[in-house]
């Protein structure tokens, strides 16, 4: 009998203390390891799965790479597979693979890269996480939260992934990733029990502590700043060695105990070996041996010892609860992060980066070192405590500021692949004068919008006199035909125009507002349009407004909304409902808002006692129309709810005094449109509450909600998990989504599409009522396993301030395959972006482009990209469909050769190429990669 003991650590960035604290942390941890290893006092260490401690500690300690290298390249000290530890639900399932892809490529660089798939960390392992190693090559897997017992009885099990992928998967034993160290090593350390209620009161006893006093300090943790000289060896006592091995009973090994001496921010300790001789001395069973290992050693012997087909199989996601368990309610907390998160992504993954593989096809080669640092940028605020702020106030402020660069570097980088390729552009049939609009499509798919522009229409001489009137202007297609177009107004506006060689010219102007119809743009393409004075003899069959005259209203009425698919109506309480004319069904009372209590954590609910829930089903709405015409309409709504300005802790309820939360629902219908846009704004001054909107969809026979998930639909039953099948956890209900949210019975469907909503539930009543959290307001606490640290005077978890919500509800026929929802919810996350422009010559005459495009939009998009290594372009999809599908890759070039290539972009093999065109075939819920080579 052996235990395989795994020194370790579990290092957050920024969790408890703020970056730059936690980083002076980890370079005296780091100094001290390092030290011990290069003196035989520490056989080997695994850095947590991941990269960015050592990349973080090199930046500080430059001169010790080469020491740090050589322990790597030993296989000492084992680092990755991931450059951050992400919180997998929170983030797009393109940055979970490109975090895998710069943690092996800093690993690699570093000496050698940890195969083993391990995530001990996070709150829910997403369903494909088994196919994403598996695509990096490995073939086990630890984990943490959670997998239950009831779905795995053995510690070990075979995790498979929708797609059939399957890892030999251990989710520890009890105690998790830290079973030596809470049952033996820290009591032994401190002479103190960790397991009783002593440990709580004797924090300064063991030694020297650490506290600053003043105001601004003295909410912030004690420190103990000497170490122990010596341990204690009483603690360490048969019973207690032999209850350390029972933490492992219910692996299938037996006879080979894994044993995690590590836990949160803790360094190795000097002393150990010591700890470790004792445990040997006083073990009751003898001839037990107990030895260091590394992870990827004890993952070998659990290929070499487990028959895979012995294993229980678990199937799809790790998200088991109770939810205290799983930490499963985090997915609404700082729920503006999580925003911003989102707008950094689409910037990055469905922008810049597909507006450089189009330069670098038709123009000039991508900005490589602004995307790395933009990715830089973002990995870094992935870590699972960074991107939920179940952190202190500055480590949210730094989150944000990251999150805000990487939005800044892909505008920058965005502007400049449009700019490279609108000068390779031929405008020369129009003249210097002429105002010509390019609206660029950044997905592979078509598509048909109705844009929203601010146009500058230069000033003929310095009375302001200007061609057209300032009363109207129309959008015209380049071959001169006029394209629907919805005037809104205008505005003398003057500015400098900027260049490299000089100091900036000035440009008057009127710029006006307009909305105009694009018509079909083509996939990773642009589409040239010219602003002109209306030509009223022109402009026939086609819809058009200015300031006196329109062709149209989709206002029919001042609460009433309608067009060729939909009739919308708002209602006095500020809901509204929602005729389809193609279902013959009314979708009645969307949109109404419930408010109750929250005195839980950042990571579990916890409602309170005597809770009061308020919606607005009884509010008297002001309604109003913001604005009319041939094209679109918005009807806004304002609701104001009064409602308990905090929670009381000490009382377990909603405070007695009142005050208004004002809400503003902006629902917007386009002519030719099968979805209503929804907006929604609200000023947050209230704390301990959980705010949600309700959808009540009708689809009462739905048994399922499809959300869009990381490379998949995740299918989830409607009726909540539970400890027993008569019994549910009400707190498992709310469920992570990205993209969109849908429920149908078969014949008919309700989807929500979105670009900010992280989760969502679906109540098990009569009208299967969709609730969209906007945000769940707790305390600032930070857990730790005995003793929390609080924060009253911080108040970033309570999401005091503005909130900005942008959905649409896409009713449909049949079901989510058969329906546009999933398409609709990716290109609602890839906007049109329309640039000015003027005549000029250039070597590109195409006025209506396609870079890359492709034929079947049953597949999803995951990542249009340059390469990392070499200069091509690399396109990845997924079939989340249970049936196989094929789709044509067609380019602007001829493409030279193409490959199909793992998730770290290794190739595994070519692809038969047909001129500016290659079909690939993806099996039923597959995750494939492809490489082109079609330069300009």
């Amino acid at each position: 009998m052996k235990a395989h003991i795994i020194n370790h650590t579990h290092w957050d960035r920024e969790w408890r203390y703020p970056l730059w604290q936690t980083r002076l942390m980890l370079v005296d941890f780091l100094d001290e390891l390092i030290r011990l290893m290069e003196e035989g006092k520490c056989d080997s260490f695994l850095m947590d799965g991941q990269a960015a401690p050592i990349l973080d500690y090199l930046e500080m300690r430059p001169e010790m790479q080469e020491r740090v290298k050589s322990l790597i390249g030993s296989g000492k000290l084992e680092i990755g597979p991931w450059y951050t530890l992400p919180d997998e639900y929170p983030v797009d399932g393109e940055a979970l693979v490109r975090n895998l892809v710069w943690g092996h490529r800093a690993a690699g660089e570093l000496g050698g890269v940890l195969k083993v798939g391990y995530t001990s960390f996070g709150w829910g392992q997403t369903a494909q996480l088994a196919q994403i190693y598996g695509g990096f090559g490995f073939d086990t897997a630890f984990i943490g939260k959670r997998v239950s017992s009831k779905r795995a009885p053995q510690s070990e099990f075979l995790w498979r992934s929708p797609d059939g992928t399957e890892l030999i998967t251990s989710r520890f034993g009890g105690l998790g990733r830290q079973n030596l160290y809470l049952k033996l090593h820290m009591s032994a350390l401190l002479g103190v029990n960790w397991e009783t209620n002593e440990w709580k009161e004797a924090g300064l006893r063991t030694g020297i502590v650490f506290h600053q006093c003043d105001r601004e300090q003295m909410e912030q943790d004690f420190f103990r700043i000497d170490h122990p000289r010596e341990f204690h060896p009483e603690m360490i006592t048969p019973q207690r060695v032999e209850s350390l091995w029972k933490t492992m009973d219910e692996s299938l090994l037996s006879n080979d105990r894994l044993m995690m001496n590590g836990c949160d921010y803790t360094a190795y300790q000097p002393l150990f070996h010591d700890i470790l001789e004792r445990i040997k001395q006083v073990d009751p069973v003898k001839g037990r041996d107990w030895q260091v290992t590394t992870l990827s050693r004890y993952a070998e012997l659990m290929r070499q010892k487990i028959d895979p087909a012995s294993l229980n199989v678990v199937d799809g996601e790790l998200r088991d609860g109770p939810a205290i368990t799983v930490t499963g309610n985090a997915l609404a907390t700082r729920m503006h992060l999580k925003r911003l998160n989102k707008e950094a992504q689409n910037w990055l993954l469905r922008t810049a980066e597909p507006l450089s593989v189009m330069s670098s096809i038709i123009a000039e080669p991508p900005r490589r070192e602004f995307l790395d640092m933009a990715w830089k940028f973002l990995l870094q605020s992935h870590p699972h405590d960074s991107i939920n702020g179940v952190t202190q106030d500055e480590t949210v402020s730094n989150v944000e500021d990251r999150l805000h660069q990487v939005i800044d570097l892909s505008k920058t980088v965005s502007s400049d692949a449009m700019a490279g390729i609108l000068k390779t552009v031929d405008l020369s049939d129009f003249s210097k004068e002429d105002v010509l609009i390019a609206v660029f499509n950044t997905s592979p798919y078509e598509q048909d919008e109705v844009v929203d522009a601010w146009i500058n229409m230069p000033l003929q001489d310095e009375s302001s006199e200007q061609i057209p009137p300032p009363d109207g202007l129309q959008i015209y297609n380049a071959d001169g035909s006029p394209a629907d177009t919805q005037w809104l107004g205008c505005s003398d506006e003057s500015y400098p125009v900027a260049q490299l060689h000089a100091r900036p010219m000035g440009f008057k102007s009127k710029r006006h507002h307009l909305l105009f119809r694009t018509g079909p743009i083509k996939g990773c393409g642009y589409k040239i349009f010219k602003a002109a004075a209306i030509d009223y003899d022109s402009v026939k069959n086609v819809a058009w407004a200015d300031v006196d005259s329109r062709t149209g209203n989709v206002l029919k009425s001042p609460n009433t909304l309608e067009n060729e698919f939909f009739k919308v109506k708002m209602n006095s309480n500020g809901t509204f409902d929602l005729a389809d004319k193609r279902l013959g069904k009314t979708f009645s009372g969307l949109n109404y808002f419930e408010d109750r209590g929250e005195l839980g954590t950042y990571w579990s609910n916890r409602r309170p006692h005597e809770d009061r829930v308020y919606t607005s089903l009884g509010a008297n709405a002001a309604v109003w129309a913001k604005e009319n015409g041939p094209l679109q309409a918005t009807l806004v709504s304002e609701v104001v709810m009064n409602i308990p300005v905090s929670g009381l802790r000490s009382l377990d309820k909603r405070s007695d005094q009142l005050k208004p939360l004002t809400l503003r629902t902006e629902v917007t219908l386009k002519s030719g449109c099968e979805r209503v846009d929804v907006a929604v704004e609200f000023e947050n001054n209230h704390e301990d509450h959980y705010l949600r909107v309700m959808l009540p969809t009708g689809i009462e026979k739905a048994e399922y909600a499809d959300a869009g998930g990381h490379f998949i639909v995740d299918r989830r039953p409607i009726r909540p998990a539970g400890p027993s099948d008569e019994a549910v956890w009400p707190d498992m209900a709310t469920l992570p989504q990205n993209q969109f949210v849908d429920l149908s019975d078969g014949e008919s469907g309700f989807a929500v599409i979105n670009d900010c909503f992280t989760e969502y539930e679906v109540l098990d009543n009569e009208e299967r009522t969709l609730a969209l959290s906007l945000l769940r307001s707790v305390q600032n606490w930070i857990c730790t396993e005995r003793v929390p640290s609080v924060y009253p005077s911080q108040k970033g978890g309570q999401c005091l301030g503005r909130h900005s919500y942008r959905y649409a509800i896409m009713p449909h026929k049949g079901s989510l395959h058969e329906s546009k929802a999933a398409l609709a919810g990716e290109l609602f996350n890839t906007p049109l972006r329309p640039i000015q422009t003027n005549g000029h010559t250039g070597r590109l005459r195409s006025l209506d482009f396609s870079s890359l495009s492709l034929s079947n939009p049953q597949l999803r998009v995951s990542t249009v990209k340059p390469a990392e290594q070499r200069p091509t372009v690399v396109l990845r999809l997924y079939n989340p469909t249970g049936e196989k599908q094929k789709t044509q890759i067609r380019t602007a070039a001829d493409i030279k050769e193409a490959w199909q290539v793992s998730l770290n972009e290794d190739r595994l093999g070519t692809l038969d190429v047909s001129g500016k065109s290659v079909t690939v075939e993806l099996e039923p819920y597959k995750i494939a990669t492809f490489e082109i080579d079609a330069g300009n």
